[in-house]
This record gives C-alpha cells, sequence and structure tokens, in this order.
C-alpha cells in the first residue's frame, strides 16, 4: 500500500526539520518565552544562555537533517526519529511530575505524532 504524499518519508522529515528549526530560532531569540510557554517557568541567568544553546542545537540539527535531493534520506530520518522520541517521552514526563506550561502536552503529542509517522514511513 502506497502512502499519501503527504505521509512520505522526506515530507515528514521536512515538516519535522521546519518545526525544529523554528522552534530553534525562537529559543535563540526569546529563550524566556520558550520557556514559559513550554514549563511554565522563568529563565535568568544561566538559564537564558542555556536556552539559547539549546536553539542553536535545534538549528543545526535541521540544518543536518535537511532532506535534499542528493543526500542520502536514512541517517536524518534515524536521527530526528531518535530526537523526537526522546522529546516525546521527556515533555509527557515532565508534565506528568510537574505543573508546566500551556504547550507542553501539544508539543509532547506533535513529537510522538512525528515519531509514529517516521516509524510507519519505513525509511529507518
Amino acid at each position: 500500500m502506497r502512502l499519501p504524499r503527504l505521509l512520505e518519508p522526506r515530507n515528514v522529515l521536512l515538516f519535522s526539520v521546519v518545526a525544529e528549526g523554528a522552534t530553534g530560532a525562537l529559543a535563540v531569540l526569546a529563550p524566556g518565552l520558550v520557556a514559559q510557554l513550554l514549563f511554565g517557568a522563568q529563565v535568568s541567568g544561566a538559564g537564558v544562555a542555556y536556552g539559547r544553546l539549546l536553539g542553536m542545537t535545534l538549528i543545526a540539527l535541521a540544518i543536518a537533517c535537511w532532506p535534499g535531493a542528493a543526500l542520502p534520506l536514512r541517517p536524518a530520518v534515524r536521527a530526528m526519529l531518535t530526537y523526537n522520541t526522546l522529546a516525546a517521552l521527556y515533555l509527557a514526563y515532565l508534565a506528568i511530575l510537574q505543573p508546566a506550561g500551556i504547550l507542553i502536552w501539544p508539543a509532547a503529542a506533535e513529537h510522538a505524532l512525528v515519531t509514529l509517522l517516521l516509524i510507519s514511513a519505513r525509511e529507518v
């Protein structure tokens, strides 16, 4: 059975890359806002620096996993599958463990959905 075009591995990967790149850019520009929306907490000092570093890491991951025409797709899918799986589990764990920001459950759900879509694409 052929997957709908929208659910092809390259398209799922592209969605994940764009989402992580945008989140990374927002974390670089406004780490306090990201912390507030996800974790319901303020950040200051080293937390701001760490948030920006996280943002840079997400941007680098997005660039490294960008689905180019000549690049092999499998390593990028594996990297994003690993990241999305761990992010979904950790965000859900945090949401259960303590009160959190308004976007923690949607973020956990988005990461879980991308994980399932990447697994179903059978490019792992």
